[in-house]
């Protein structure tokens, strides 16, 4: 609720005041930073920091679940983009990031074929359920 009141309270301060306002929002950002893997999306880093480190990965989402990521050198870029782009030229005031998408089971595929012999079980928990709320993938198509 509040990403969209301050989504909404840009866009009547631009209509209303003229003011500059652009807002982008990004799908998971994910990059190979350990950080606190708790967030819904973070497996797929995370996997990589247990498997070196284990040998196994116990992963949080069941393996269709699928989830929308940008990588964090693309959310900069994007940004960077935005920030520069001509005012004229933009449509609206908020914009949204697509990213990619794939399910959890087609990432922890690709991760066991970098560390061979990684051995990977699905125990979904809550973040499994708050992933199911989300979109599937996302359209940025007018960007």
């Amino acid at each position: 609720m509040t990403k969209v009141f301050g989504e909404q309270l840009g866009s009547y301060y631009s209509r209303k005041f003229g003011l500059d306002y652009r807002g982008l929002r990004y799908p998971a950002v994910i990059s190979s930073e350990k950080f606190d893997f708790s967030g819904s999306a973070c497996y797929s880093t995370e996997i990589f920091f247990e498997a070196l480190a284990k040998g196994e990965y116990k992963c949080w989402l069941s393996p269709k679940t699928t989830v929308p990521y940008l990588y964090i050198d693309d959310a900069v870029l994007s940004t960077l983009m935005l920030i520069k782009a001509d005012k004229g030229r933009l449509s609206r005031t908020n914009y949204q990031v697509a990213g990619l998408s794939f399910p959890a089971e087609e990432w922890c595929k690709a991760v066991q074929k970098l560390i061979p012999g990684l051995k990977i079980t699905y125990e979904p928990d809550f973040r499994d359920a708050i992933a199911h709320s989300w979109t599937d993938s996302l359209d940025d198509s007018d960007l």
